[in-house]
């Protein structure tokens, strides 16, 4: 191999494994033959979704960090242990199969799955809507008319029977 056949290298065998019929399979076969199968790998086309995608990944590491994703969820490397894992396996699998039962697409549940909620604007709940009803609304129902306005009288400690 020549020195600038190695420079797409990566791309192209994320390219084979992503494009595979079986990608932890070729995952495999490419991590444990890789000296076998890197002239093979320098004819796979990279396309260039893929690149920005991996663009995109990259620009939110930093130079030798490590990331685990597992269906768009980040998952911190330092903390992850195989009980955690198979259960976020489990769930994703369960998820799947329910989304299959209703007759969605594989393609379109991959695509729900990896939806991330994203936080960037607070979480906020209108707590006047007439969608939330109060089982015991201490201002309007008339067995607590008695009790004291300020929250620092409840919150007083009194002797029992007082």
């Amino acid at each position: 191999l020549k020195v600038w056949q190695f420079k797409d290298l990566g791309f192209q065998a994320a390219a084979r494994v992503v494009q595979s019929l079986d990608p932890l399979q070729s995952l495999k076969d490419i991590s444990q033959n890789f000296p076998s199968v890197a002239y093979g790998l320098t004819k796979q086309p990279v396309p260039d979704s893929l690149r920005s995608d991996i663009a995109s990944n990259a620009h939110h590491l930093m130079t030798g960090n490590s990331a685990v994703i597992l269906n768009g969820k980040s998952l911190e490397p330092d903390t992850v242990d195989p009980f955690d894992l198979y259960e976020l396996i489990r769930t994703d699998v369960v998820n799947y199969e329910i989304l299959r039962n209703l007759h969605i697409s594989s393609s379109d549940i991959f695509n729900i799955l990896a939806v991330v909620p994203s936080f960037d604007v607070p979480l906020t709940f209108k707590i006047d809507s007439p969608e939330i009803t109060f089982v015991n609304d201490l201002e309007k129902d008339q067995k607590y008319s008695r009790w004291p306005r300020k929250v620092q009288d409840v919150l007083r400690p009194l002797f029992p029977g007082q």
